[in-house]
């Protein structure tokens, strides 16, 4: 007997639902922010995604130059990473993706 394999696992672009590729047309996470009264330097977002993410002489995370352009999967799986939720990713309008407000 097979087990079902939910489409976000066959896909490893479907994140949220959406196709999230690294073209710039249907690039879903535009833009991160990390809120430093957040971060406790725990690094794992560093650890997910070295390209994206790295720590400051506070051992507070940064975004590197050009960070939003790495894959949403790998950015979303970083900020997911984060034992505060100091990421909050937008999309291109300046919505807020990643965490959802309650």
């Amino acid at each position: 007997m097979s087990k079902k394999v939910p489409d976000a696992q066959k896909n490893k672009n479907l994140v949220l639902g959406k196709d999230v590729s690294s073209d710039p047309k249907t690039k879903l996470i535009h833009r991160i922010e990390v809120v430093r009264e957040l971060c406790i330097g725990a690094t794992t977002c560093v650890v997910v995604s070295p390209q994206a993410f790295e720590m400051d002489d506070d051992s507070i995370a940064v975004v590197k130059e050009n960070g939003e352009k790495i894959s949403d999967d790998e950015l979303l799986m970083a900020a997911q990473s984060c034992p505060t939720a100091a990421i909050i990713l937008y999309d291109k309008d300046g919505n807020k993706i990643f965490p959802k407000d309650n």
